[in-house]
């Protein structure tokens, strides 16, 4: 398993309740728990869930779905 979180440095986005990071080169999308530190003082990220973005594209059911969370909260901000 190619591990692309090791050979590519993301761009990263933190709400304070999750973190994005968009690793453009693979084509993933990663969104984690906030970090917590390990017992050697080490930040990890939380759990996380990787969407891959060529499969969300090609699939019109999901980038619809995606459209309107992301539609609700421009609606929010009015």
């Amino acid at each position: 398993m190619f591990k692309y979180w090791d050979n590519e440095v993301p761009t990263e986005a933190d709400t304070g309740k999750n973190i994005f990071r968009y690793f453009d080169e693979a084509g993933k999308l990663q969104i984690s728990m906030p970090f917590w530190t390990n017992g050697y003082g080490e930040q990890k990220p939380g759990k996380t869930v990787a969407v891959d973005i060529a499969a969300l594209v090609e699939t019109p059911g999901a980038m619809e779905m995606l459209r309107q969370i992301i539609d609700m909260g421009v609606a929010d901000d009015e």
